[in-house]
C-alpha cells in the first residue's frame, strides 16, 4: 500500500509541474491583486521604499509605506525580482516555488501524525486539487503565510522539544502574521493551546520560549509601523471595514455567492474532500493530542474565512483537510485508495479541460501582446486608471512616460476618490465590472476610443475610455 500511495504522489507532483506550466498565466487570469503586490517590491528594489504609487491619493502615505498589507511577501519578492526582472511570469513561479516547500511541509506532517501512506496521500490529493493550484499560481501571500503557519505545527509537534523548537515556533508563527492577517490563525491556536498546556502540566517554559519568538517578529513589526501609526490604522483599517461590511445580514446572499465561488462548490468533488478530510480530522482528534492542534486550527481557519467571505481564502484549508483525508485512508485503506484514485482523476480531468483551453493559443504571449496594444493605445504623459481582468497593469508600469492608477479594492473617502479619478486622461475598464463607481464615472464623463481584446465571450478585452477636458 505504501508503494501505491509513493506512486500516486509522484504521479500528481508531475501533474502538478505539467499543469503549472500550461496554466501560469491563465489559471487564474491576471489578477488586480498582483499588480498592487508587486509594486511595493518593485519600488523597494528601484527606490529604497516599500511604496504602491498605484493608489497614491486614495489612502494616506501608501505612496512610500504600504501598510493595508503585512510587508514580508514584499520583501520575499525582492529575491526573484532582482534576479530575474519584475514580470507576471516571475511573480507567479515565486509562488510555485513556495507551493513546493509547502507540499513537503505536508508529507513531513503526514510522517509525524505516524500516517504510514496517509501522508504521501494527502501530498497526492494536494497537488492535484485545482483550489491548490489556483492558490499557487497567482501572486498572492496566502501560501507563504500557509506554509509559515503549518512549520510553526511541524515544529510544535516535534519529538524532542527543546527551547529552540518552541522559540521557532513562535517565530513562525509571528512571520506568518508578517504575511498575511490571516495568518494570525497561527499564534491564536498554538499560542492558546500552550498557554493550556503551560497551566494544566506546568511547563511555563516552552510556552516563554513559543511567545519569545513570536513577539520578537511582531516587535520588528512594531517598529515599521510605529513612524506612521496614523496611516497605518487608515490603511488596515480599510482592509477590515471592507470585510466587515461583508457580515451584515443584507450581504448574506452576496455572501454565500463569494463562498460558492471561493470553494467551487458547484462540483461534488470539493464537498467530498472537504466532507471527509474533515471526518478524518474529527476522529484524529479522539486518537491524539497532535490531530487536536490541528483541528482547532482548521476551525479557526474556516471561522475566519466565512467571516471574511474572500475567495482566496479556500486554500487555507487545504492542506490540513488532505491530512484528515490521509487519516481516514490509513483506517479504511482498500476504501481509502480507490476514492482517492477516483477524486484525483476527477480533478485531473478539471484541469485538463482547462488546459486545453489554454493549449489552443500561447497564452504568455497571448497575454503580452494584447497588453502591449493596451499600452500603444495610451499617449505618453498620459494619467490611466486600471480596473480590468485581466490586468495589464504589471506591463504598463514600464512605461515610464505614464501615471498609472488602480482602483482601490477598499473603501475610501467617496469625494476623495472622485477627486483622484477626475484626474484621469484614460479609464482601462475589463469586460467584468469590478469597480461600478470607476465603471459609473467612466460612462458619465468618457467616451470610448479604443475596444482591445477579442468580443468573443469570456476572451479579454477592454475598453479604453478617453476622459473629458477639464
Amino acid at each position: 500500500m505504501t508503494r501505491f500511495a509513493t506512486l500516486l504522489a509522484i504521479i500528481a507532483l508531475i501533474g502538478f509541474g505539467m499543469f503549472s506550466s500550461i496554466l501560469l498565466i491563465t489559471y487564474p487570469p491576471p489578477w488586480p491583486d498582483e499588480a498592487l503586490f508587486a509594486e511595493p517590491a518593485m519600488n523597494l528594489l528601484r527606490h529604497g521604499h516599500l511604496g504602491t504609487t498605484l493608489m497614491e491619493g486614495y489612502l494616506p502615505k501608501i505612496a512610500t509605506k504600504t501598510y493595508w498589507m503585512p510587508p514580508l511577501y514584499f520583501l520575499y519578492l525582492t529575491i526573484p525580482f532582482s534576479l530575474f526582472g519584475p514580470t507576471l511570469i516571475v511573480m507567479r513561479l515565486a509562488s510555485v516555488g513556495v507551493a513546493l516547500v509547502l507540499m513537503g511541509l505536508v508529507w513531513h506532517l503526514g510522517r509525524r501524525l505516524t500516517l504510514r501512506h496517509g501522508g504521501w496521500i494527502a501530498l497526492a490529493l494536494l497537488a492535484t486539487t485545482p483550489l491548490f493550484l489556483r492558490g499557487a499560481l497567482v501572486g498572492r501571500m496566502d501560501l507563504l503565510a500557509l506554509t509559515l503557519m503549518l512549520a510553526a505545527v511541524v515544529l510544535t509537534l516535534r519529538r524532542q522539544q527543546s527551547p529552540w523548537s518552541n522559540f521557532f515556533a513562535g517565530t513562525c508563527s509571528g512571520l506568518a502574521v508578517m504575511a498575511h492577517p490571516f495568518g494570525i490563525v497561527a499564534p491564536l491556536t498554538l499560542g492558546l493551546i500552550g498557554l493550556f498546556r503551560a497551566l494544566r502540566f506546568r511547563c511555563e517554559h516552552q510556552f516563554q520560549y513559543f511567545l519569545y519568538g513570536g513577539l520578537l517578529v511582531l516587535l520588528g513589526y512594531a517598529l515599521y509601523v510605529f513612524p506612521h501609526f496614523d496611516a497605518f490604522l487608515a490603511q488596515m483599517g480599510g482592509q477590515f471595514a471592507r470585510k466587515a461590511a461583508r457580515v451584515p445580514l443584507q450581504n448574506v446572499n452576496n455572501g454565500l455567492a463569494t463562498i460558492k465561488h471561493g470553494f467551487d462548490i458547484a462540483r461534488w468533488s470539493n464537498i467530498a474532500f472537504f466532507s471527509l478530510g474533515s471526518l478524518g480530522l474529527i476522529v484524529g482528534a479522539f486518537r491524539s493530542p497532535a490531530w487536536r492542534i490541528l483541528l482547532a486550527m482548521q476551525c479557526t481557519s474556516l471561522l475566519l474565512y466565512l467571516w471574511s467571505q474572500e475567495m482566496w481564502y479556500p486554500v487555507y484549508l487545504l492542506p490540513v483537510a488532505a491530512l484528515g483525508w490521509g487519516a481516514w485512508v490509513e483506517r479504511l485503506p482498500r476504501l481509502g485508495f480507490l476514492a482517492t484514485v477516483i477524486l484525483m482523476g476527477i480533478h485531473i480531468h478539471q484541469l485538463g479541460e482547462r488546459s486545453c483551453q489554454a493549449l489552443d493559443t500561447p497564452s504568455a504571449l497571448a497575454y503580452a501582446a494584447w497588453s502591449e496594444r493596451i499600452s500603444e493605445a495610451l499617449p505618453p504623459q498620459s494619467r490611466v486608471v486600471v480596473a480590468s481582468i485581466p490586468d495589464p497593469t504589471l506591463h504598463l508600469l514600464r512605461r515610464d512616460d505614464l501615471t498609472v492608477r488602480h482602483f482601490s479594492p477598499v473603501p475610501v473617502d467617496a469625494a476623495q476618490y472622485a477627486g483622484e479619478l477626475r484626474k484621469a486622461d484614460y479609464i482601462v475598464l475589463g469586460r467584468k465590472r469590478i469597480a461600478p463607481e470607476v465603471e459609473r464615472f467612466a460612462d458619465r464623463h468618457g467616451e470610448i476610443v479604443a475596444l482591445i481584446g477579442d468580443e468573443a465571450p469570456g476572451a479579454p478585452l477592454v475598453r479604453i475610455y478617453r476622459m473629458a477636458r477639464r
